[in-house]
């Protein structure tokens, strides 16, 4: 058995009957691999290879009265075809249709009594995509975790690949008690070693905290009550949040819509402003959103807030979860694009320089100091009260970037086209927006509370439509580059100087094994 981190947990003892934690893949694979045999082969596929994974065939064991992380168990009831689907849309078979049955589904929360996943494959599309729909609890995997280890289980990097047979495997019995009382055992002594590196990683920044507080106090006292020296620097108070009807209590239902983008804009974009991937993300989201606000609330005029995972993941790194939290400024108040970028790139350059500077707190190790019975109580209070009401918004939304498979991958010999991640929402925060970078494409989920932001698919059309205003304003400026380069004196008055910073570079051998399996990343 295998006990659960606190980090992969935090989402399963967080989730409500308004607040379903689990994550929704929607893959779309080529249309030419349509039609009854493919779907019945990919059907097949997944059910040999879900069998197959010892992740897939488990259950969640709890600890008694939740006081301790549940643990991973082999389900003796497990049967892979009560996790699979065989769906066909209602006609005209639009996105729209498909949209309807992924809203249905993510509002459905998984059976904590048998494995946590289940798939669809659906038919119907008037364009003949075959399309893979897979919803899967937080805890089996985060964004990168699923890409590098829930994906390659199922998938193939070639057509005509094919999985090694699958050997039988022998009953595995559920553990007894003792087993249970040393994992709880051990989980103390593993969590005391975790309360430990917490406290000499807070301890200084708690004394330094509280030895400002009180020389400020003092200096209130000789100062009075203007409290700050006259040519003093003022103090950085942030200014509460402004909410917004994406700060309104959730409720269970959803509603989801897709953009997609190609990665050769967003590179255009990049190498004309000197930014990031993340930050053309950011932008893009950021604008579609004030779009949205003028159209169904008002816009701010104060940033609006993301809440940020990123990933901690090393290269060795095979936990399911593996990320810290962070919280990006959005400056929604401002109606240009880039100035928006510029806004963002300036703000996730600072960040990145203070995580450098003073790396966070492991989350894991804080969260694996609260018992589970503690984080569902405090969550189902939370939700059931809807405090999210009485202070000010920690977020707006929830915003992630993941790095798909670096090659094209297959299910049962169908091309994957395109992968899109539908992630969950937080309470007080009714919007998603998760991208996904995969085969030339920008791909975007995005997932909202119906109940508080109407026409969700007017966001995904803004991202799209922004991306194409930033390419554009892209190539404007690189042409003006290009026109400074022509009035540059001849070539014969500038002095030349011989360059050794770059040598040349080496070609590269390029194999590739056919009837191979690979587990990307290699």
């Amino acid at each position: 058995m295998k006990r659960l981190t606190g980090l992969d947990g935090v989402t399963l003892h967080g989730e409500t009957p308004v607040m379903p934690t689990h994550v929704i893949a929607v893959l779309f694979c080529d249309p030419a691999a349509g039609g009854e045999l493919t779907a019945r082969a990919v059907l097949a596929q997944l059910a040999e290879r879900t069998a197959a994974t010892r992740g897939f065939r488990e259950r969640l064991l709890t600890k008694p009265f939740g006081l301790g992380q549940p643990v991973w168990v082999e389900d003796p009831a497990f049967t892979v075809h009560d996790h699979l689907h065989h769906v066909r849309l209602p006609k005209p078979g639009t996105m729209r249709e498909l949209a309807a049955l992924v809203d249905q589904l993510h509002a459905q929360p998984l059976d904590r009594d048998r494995p946590l996943w289940d798939a669809w494959v659906v038919q119907g599309l008037t364009d003949g995509r075959l399309v893979v729909v897979m919803k899967f609890a937080h805890a089996m995997a985060d964004g990168v975790g699923a890409v590098t280890s829930m994906l390659p289980q199922l998938m193939t990097t070639d057509h005509d690949a094919e999985f090694p047979a699958v050997p039988e495997r022998a009953p595995v019995p559920m553990p007894g008690g003792a087993s249970m009382v040393r994992d709880m055992i051990d989980e103390i002594a593993v969590n005391t070693a975790g309360g430990v590196r917490v406290a000499v990683k807070v301890a200084p920044g708690a004394v330094k905290s509280m030895v400002g507080t009180a020389l400020g106090s003092v200096r209130q006292l000789l100062l009075g009550d203007g409290g700050q020296r006259p040519g003093a620097p003022q103090s950085d108070v942030n200014p509460s949040s402004p909410r917004t009807r994406l700060n309104a209590p959730i409720t269970a239902r959803r509603s989801v819509a897709f953009a997609a983008v190609a990665m050769e804009d967003l590179r255009a974009v990049t190498n004309a402003f000197d930014v990031t991937v993340n930050d053309v993300f950011l932008t893009a989201a950021t604008s579609a959103v004030r779009r949205w606000l003028e159209a169904y609330d008002a816009v701010p005029d104060q940033p609006l807030r993301t809440l940020m995972p990123i990933s901690t993941r090393a290269a060795d790194d095979n936990a399911s979860n593996s990320w810290s939290p962070t919280v990006v400024n959005l400056p929604v108040y401002l109606a240009d694009p880039v100035q928006q970028l510029a806004s963002i790139h300036t703000e996730t350059t600072r960040i990145k320089k203070q995580r450098r500077a003073e790396p966070p707190v492991n989350l894991a190790d804080v969260i694996d100091l609260i018992p589970p019975v503690v984080i569902g109580l405090v969550a189902g209070l939370y939700t059931g009260l809807k405090l999210s009401r009485f202070h000010p918004p920690v977020a707006h939304m929830i915003t992630s970037n993941v790095a798909g498979p670096p090659g094209e991958i297959y299910c049962a010999g169908a091309h994957v086209v395109g992968i899109h991640a539908m992630a969950p929402l937080i309470e007080g925060a009714n919007l998603n927006i998760t991208a996904v970078s995969y085969g030339g494409t920008f791909n975007v989920g995005i997932v909202a509370c119906p109940d508080n932001v109407d026409d969700v698919s007017s966001i995904a059309r803004g991202i799209e439509a922004v991306v194409g205003e930033l390419k554009k304003s892209a190539q404007e400026k690189t042409r003006q580059s290009l026109d400074l380069v022509r009035i540059r004196p001849p070539a014969h008055t500038i002095k030349s100087t011989t360059t050794t910073q770059f040598a040349p570079a080496k070609k590269r051998a390029h194999t590739k094994k056919r009837g191979s399996v690979t587990k990307w990343p290699a």
